[in-house]
């Protein structure tokens, strides 16, 4: 026995020298490890001899070596597979296809780039970005605001065109500091309603680890978390001279900086590898960062020292299909839903595609084309038809209506007046009233960031007045900025979309008012008052309790 736990004791020793990881003769794996520990364990045993015992040792080795090939083959597959999706993770950038692409093929291709990462990036080039400095002088900046959707993700259905996509997704630790995102404190502002709060402990690998259809559904990829890292390096470069009193050190960092997110685990992972990116490399600001989640998709619950006004809308939904109803959006997208009865029927799937969105049985091309843009368009197996550059050119612009055209302003306004209230004017007025009276008070946020999805940013945008045409891609940021006239009591919102100004877009904005600024009390009034803006009128649309 003392030989025995001799040659256990080497095996580990040399497995953590290793960095944890054990080299079969196949390659690296963690099995081998438990390999080496039995052999170790069963040739200490010089008592046993004869013809049993080493037929048993061979018929272990023999097991052994047939599943560390069918590992080792399993990987080979899966690296071939991802071959081009890991060329498109080491820049965040967008390879071009290498043949020849003419009109529908280009036209397709170049929309595909616009929805896989141009918030960050005009093709391979970083985009302008316009935050954190004005033109006129006379202002200081008081309060930062960015409302951001989560990074790249795999499909949100197990919904399958084509051969199967994998998608990097795991934890890597050979290439990120994934250990980072422990250091962040949850905290849950509403209970889930399923009475499970998801977790944010993330335990970093020794392997690259690819997800597929089914296990991945709605996971962040690594250009996901890559795509924030980089967005919170940009944002702290861009603020830098605002945010660096507010996070020198633990004190300042809790009174001056409110994050959260919805409590999807992608936008949480977003929302970490953002402030990883732009907190200075520090375990003490990480472990002082809570990050509040919220339940539901919207963000509705105030954030801790803002007091509620608005009550969840219970009977949303209704309210949201009847508003599609009357303004005629349901009736065009079923003289549409030929152009996915097509597709799906391709490839034998026309009952699976029956109850999915346009956005959900598309983005199994628009995500393929992000992480595999030198790939064909997928083919029905043993030599099937193929998908065509204009059958994908037109679902890409049926998506794009949809997403433009079904979000009504009423009932953008009413998902939206929750959020808008509790944590882009309510933190705001907490602000203005904090510099007039010249003390901090409870919610007088400087600097805040909130993680949250698509139909949500296209939601609010609709409420402000911005018009949102195509699909809103990865990443995508609205920042809102506070602006206080240099000796003066006067302040004004600046509304940023991926850097890009967009203020006088919004309802409130009139001509004679500065280019990029609205005075607040405009902004305010603009978004309390009028027509299905006012409480009560929330309150009478929506069953509050």
């Amino acid at each position: 026995m003392i030989a025995d736990s001799a040659n256990t004791q080497r095996v580990d020793l040399a497995i953590e020298q290793n960095g944890g990881r054990a080299h079969g003769l196949f390659g690296e794996f963690e099995e081998t490890k438990v390999f080496y520990v039995l052999m170790g364990r069963l040739l200490s045993r010089r008592t046993r001899k004869g013809g049993l015992f080493i037929l048993l040792v061979l018929l272990i080795l023999t097991v052994w070596l047939y599943q560390a090939h069918r590992v080792k083959s399993s990987e080979k597959e899966t690296k071939n597979n991802s071959s081009n999706a890991h060329h498109s993770y080491a820049e965040l950038s967008y390879s071009e296809p290498s043949s020849p692409c003419n009109g529908d093929c280009e036209a397709y291709t170049n929309r595909l780039k616009r929805y896989c990462h141009s918030s960050l990036f005009d093709g391979n080039e970083q985009i302008s970005s316009n935050e954190g400095r004005l033109t006129n002088d006379d202002y200081e900046l008081v309060h930062v605001h960015i409302v951001a959707r989560h990074g790249d993700r795999t499909p949100v259905s197990n919904l399958r065109l084509g051969p199967r996509v994998y998608y990097e997704c795991g934890l890597v630790q050979e290439s990120i500091n994934w250990n980072g995102l422990n250091d962040f404190t949850p905290h849950f502002l509403t209970p889930s309603s399923r009475g499970i709060e998801p977790q944010i402990q993330f335990h970093p690998g020794t392997q690259r680890h690819e997800c597929g259809d089914v296990k991945g559904i709605g996971k962040l990829t690594l250009l996901g978390y890559k795509q924030h890292v980089y967005l919170g390096k940009l944002m702290r470069d861009k603020y830098d001279n605002f945010v660096a009193p507010i996070i020198e050190d633990v004190p300042s960092l809790r009174n001056g900086v409110y994050v959260q997110s919805t409590q999807v685990l992608r936008t949480i992972l977003s929302l970490s590898a953002f402030m990883l990116g732009f907190l200075p490399d520090s375990t003490e600001l990480r472990r002082a960062t809570t990050v509040h989640i919220s339940h539901g998709t919207l963000l509705e619950a105030p954030p801790v020292g803002i007091e509620t006004v608005y009550k969840h809308c219970h009977g949303y939904s209704q309210l949201w299909n009847e508003d599609r109803r009357q303004t005629g959006y349901l009736t065009s997208e079923d003289k549409r839903r030929h152009l996915i009865t097509n597709l799906c029927g391709m490839f034998g799937l026309v009952s699976k595609c029956q109850s999915l969105s346009v956005a959900k049985v598309f983005e199994q091309l628009s995500i393929r084309g992000c992480h595999r843009p030198l790939d064909p368009l997928p083919c029905v197996k043993n030599n099937g038809p193929c998908v065509s550059y204009p059958q994908a050119l037109e679902l890409f612009k049926f998506a794009d209506w949809a997403w433009s055209n079904g979000h009504p302003l009423k009932t953008s306004i009413i998902a939206t007046m929750p959020f808008l209230t509790h944590s882009i004017l309510s933190p705001m007025q907490r602000v203005i009233e904090s510099y007039q009276r010249s003390i901090s008070l409870a919610g007088s946020y400087k600097f805040m960031v909130s993680l949250t999805h698509d139909d949500a940013i296209t939601k609010m945008l609709t409420n402000l007045g911005v018009r949102v045409s195509e699909w809103i891609p990865y990443a995508t940021r609205v920042v809102f900025e506070l602006w206080k006239k240099k000796d003066e009591e006067l302040y004004e919102v600046r509304i940023l979309l991926n850097g890009e100004v967009v203020t006088p877009q919004c309802g409130g904005w009139r001509e004679g008012m500065n280019d990029e600024l609205i005075p607040y009390p405009v902004l305010k009034v603009f978004l309390t008052s009028g027509t299905h803006r006012e409480l009560k009128y929330y309150n009478n649309m929506c069953t509050t309790t």
